[in-house]
Formats: structure tokens, C-alpha cells, sequence
């Protein structure tokens, strides 16, 4: 992939992104106005009104757990902290800067379990240290040693291996950063998010799952 595809290697932050709002389209015409009166009782009403669709107050992104449930977890490595019963699917690159710092705050989250999905984009000539992480046999251990301490597993790239099937999956489910989080609602996240904001994704994430279990 070349720049231009959306993939980058952004130092310390990650990718920064711009979301679409979410335009509430109201039938009553009274409502329209309040709407776009901009004080403090409108804009709490537009807010009720987003939280009702089930959307990210932040970005106005809407569950997706169809885009969760498609996908091919046995493809990635599984990393469980805690009880592991939040659950975030993690795309990324071992030569991705905001990756590596992305690892760090990983290891700070608790009850989680990570599904880490191989993508050797921005170093391709190196795909062959992502297999040697595949095919160690303490996979979890193998890349926090490579993207924390820079050792590349002594394993022998020669198992059967999903990279390339992780690298022919990035347009199907468009994937633009590294790294890209997928909560288990479908909701997504790009860069080295903040510890925090990862815990209020992860917890609003299981609440929509649970809720559309219910419906």
C-alpha cells in the first residue's frame, strides 16, 4: 500500500481523523427550529436525541456488530487480560510508531480480550517478521517482545500463517490507519488512543452488544 491508500505511520499520536456528524432529521418543524437555535437547551435535546439512535456521542458512528460478528478472529492473535470479558480487535503493524505506543497502552487495559490482526504495510520487505511472530509458539509473547522491546521472534516463518489473508481483508472492512480498533459493536477507533478513552469505548461497546442481544 502507498501513502496515498490512507495507511500511516504517524509518530506519538497516531492518525488523527475528522467523522461526519450525524444530521437528526426531526419531522416536526418546531423542532427543526429548536434545533438550529444553538443554545444550551437545544443542544442537549440534539444530544438526547443521538444517544436514542444508539450513536457515538463523539464521532456519531452507530453499532455495527454485524461488521464484529463477520469477522475472522481465528486470523488474529488472542491476548485476554483479566477476565477478558470486553472484547476489541486491534489492526496493526509492527513498524507503525503510533502501534507500538498503541502496545503500551494495551498492556494498561484490564478484562479485555485483544484480537491483534497482522498487517505488515508500512514495511511490506518485512512481512516475513509478522509470519515469524504467527509462528512462535507464545504468540501474545512474540509481538509485546517486537513492538515493546524491538526483538524479532527466532521462530522460522514457515506455518501456516493469515497474513496475507489480514492484508486482503483491509478493503473489504476499510481499514485507512493503523492502528484501527473494532469494539465489539462494530465502533471503530484510529491511533494511540488514550488509555481512558479506550475504557469508556470498551464499556459503552459491551452495553450496545448486550442491548441488541436483548432486542
Amino acid at each position: 500500500f502507498q501513502a496515498e491508500d490512507g495507511i500511516r505511520d504517524v509518530a506519538v499520536t497516531g492518525v488523527q481523523t475528522c467523522a461526519l456528524p450525524i444530521l437528526v432529521r426531526e419531522r416536526d418543524h418546531v423542532t427543526r427550529l429548536v434545533a438550529l437555535a444553538g443554545t444550551p437547551v437545544a443542544r442537549d435535546y440534539e444530544r438526547r436525541i443521538v444517544a436514542r439512535t444508539g450513536a457515538d456521542p463523539a464521532t456519531g458512528e452507530l453499532p455495527n456488530v454485524a461488521l464484529w460478528n463477520g469477522m475472522p478472529l481465528e486470523n488474529a492473535i488472542k491476548i485476554v487480560h483479566g477476565d477478558g470479558s470486553r472484547k476489541m480487535a486491534v489492526f496493526t503493524d509492527p513498524y507503525c510508531a503510533a502501534c507500538q505506543a498503541f502496545e503500551r497502552t494495551a498492556q494498561q487495559l484490564d478484562d479485555v480480550t485483544l484480537y491483534v490482526f497482522l498487517l505488515p504495510v508500512i514495511r511490506p520487505d518485512r512481512k516475513e517478521v509478522s509470519q515469524r511472530v504467527w509462528c512462535s509458539p507464545d504468540r501474545a509473547q512474540a509481538w509485546r517482545s517486537l513492538t515493546t522491546h524491538e526483538r524479532v521472534p527466532e521462530a522460522a516463518a514457515n506455518c501456516a500463517n493469515p497474513i496475507d489473508a489480514n492484508l486482503a481483508m483491509v478493503p473489504s472492512i476499510a481499514i485507512r490507519a493503523t492502528p484501527t480498533l473494532i469494539f465489539a459493536d462494530g465502533r471503530r477507533g484510529q491511533g494511540n488512543l488514550a488509555t481512558a478513552a479506550v475504557e469508556e469505548r470498551l464499556e459503552r461497546s459491551s452495553r450496545a452488544v448486550i442491548q441488541t442481544a436483548a432486542r
